[in-house]
């Protein structure tokens, strides 16, 4: 199993992390459907959801980040892994947008932070449901 390689960025991955703001459910689907579209809206439902707040809430262990990943897989194979790897991109990408907004964070924190989010959930997931990094 392949170990994510965040090592590099941990204090923009932190940033990132720490400012996702856990909407509920109902928001974060409009929120998924506005910026990800209604294929990945489509993939989201409410095992999704909670699945992206545990990966977050964990900093993405590795660990749970992968069985995040099977239960999603599980439940649609890799369309549902795309849709909620999209989905999560949105989510993140909204509350790194209001970040910036209060200037809770620079650009660059939020670049190499999204990145590094990117590449710890995709290398984690390398292998479950055909999933590629």
């Amino acid at each position: 199993m392949t170990t994510s390689n965040i090592d590099s960025v941990p204090e923009s991955l932190e940033c990132v992390l720490n400012c996702y703001s856990h909407p509920s459910y109902d928001k974060a689907d409009k929120i998924v459907f506005r910026r990800a579209g209604q294929y990945a809206s489509a993939e989201y439902s409410y095992v999704a959801h909670r699945q992206i707040d545990l990966m977050i809430l964990s900093h993405l262990d590795n660990a749970i980040v992968r069985s995040a990943g099977e239960k999603i897989g599980k439940m649609g194979g890799l369309q549902a892994m795309q849709g909620v790897y999209y989905a999560l991109v949105a989510l993140m990408t909204e509350s790194l947008e209001y970040s910036l907004e209060k200037r809770d964070m620079s650009e660059e924190c939020a670049r190499t932070g999204m990145e590094a989010v990117k590449v710890a959930v995709s290398q984690a997931w390398n292998g479950v449901h055909a999933w590629v990094d």
